[in-house]
């Protein structure tokens, strides 16, 4: 009877632990820095978001408690 060198079992549990290590990092950034690889949100004086809706520029817009997020007409996405 032989006894089988199983060298190659080891190698690939180590390579899947270290892909699952890589994948809780990722997710880890994201959870606490969410805009780092999201879109980025420029951030434009209000007396420049007026100027734009009596242009007629703004096609719709979110006012909250202390932000409002808009979108111009021809970026829609």
């Amino acid at each position: 009877m032989s006894i089988k060198d199983n060298s190659q079992g080891p190698r690939n549990i180590r390579i899947g632990n270290i892909l699952l290590l890589l994948a809780g990092i990722f997710l880890f950034i994201n959870l606490v820095f969410p805009n780092l690889f999201g879109p980025q949100i420029p951030r434009v004086p209000y007396s420049l978001f007026i100027d734009q809706v009596e242009d007629g520029k703004v096609a719709r817009a979110s006012v909250g408690q202390e932000q409002i997020r808009y979108q111009l007409k021809g970026t829609e996405e």
